[in-house]
């Protein structure tokens, strides 16, 4: 992104004062093999990652139970 990085995004995300939006999941999906990437993950309150080149099954199945799980939240 030219502005932001992910990283960046998130933080602003999970710091907005609607907090059905600050919950929204999001994942990290790199094409950096790092190590840092699950720490930075967890510190920027990511729900996960996954690394590029990515089974779009796998991502789609990943997205749909953080998704639901936030549905879910949500209507608590």
């Amino acid at each position: 992104m030219p502005e932001l990085n992910g990283y960046e995004a998130a933080k602003i995300i999970r710091n907005m004062p609607n907090t059905t939006i600050a919950n929204i999941p999001i994942i990290t999906l790199t094409a950096f093999a790092q190590t840092d990437i699950k720490e930075k993950t967890e510190q920027y309150k990511m729900n996960g990652f996954m690394d590029k080149p990515f089974n779009p099954v796998e991502l789609y199945s990943l997205l749909k139970s953080y998704c639901k799980a936030h549905i879910i939240s949500s209507a608590s």
